[in-house]
């Protein structure tokens, strides 16, 4: 007889959470990673959810550093319709690979647009603001 005190046997073997907390517990299947939902959803969100929201962060910044650099270089040839060298941007941590959206001829930051004109050996930018 078995006292009410003892532990059933399981033939499922215990297993550590995988939500990295350390406890260890009796599965009650065998697909069961997670000691309950409250751990479950710390997993979620501390790593699929931060994880995304990390790679956004850092494409964020650089959709800024972008248009930053496209300001600076758009007063200065805004009255004179001058064309610069991609090189240049680059230089201060321009992407030109990474904008928001694109159509056949221009490509979009958030303040302006901007097209890439290649011209013998060099690839200049010719800048648009938005009115």
């Amino acid at each position: 007889m078995i006292n009410s005190n003892q532990e059933q046997p399981s033939p499922i073997p215990k297993r550590v959470c995988a939500c990295g907390c350390g406890i260890e517990f009796q599965p009650r299947r065998t697909n069961q990673i997670y000691l309950n939902k409250k751990h479950a959803d710390y997993a979620h969100n501390q790593r699929k959810k931060k994880q995304r929201i990390g790679r956004d962060v850092e494409l964020e910044k650089q959709l800024r550093v972008n248009d930053k650099v496209l300001d600076k270089y758009y007063k200065l040839g805004q009255k004179l319709n001058l064309q610069f060298p991609v090189k240049l941007l680059k230089t201060e941590g321009f992407d030109e690979n990474l904008t928001l959206r694109s159509n056949k001829e221009f490509f979009y930051s958030y303040n302006y647009a901007f097209k890439l004109v290649k011209q013998n050996e060099n690839i200049n930018i010719i800048i648009k603001g938005y009115e």
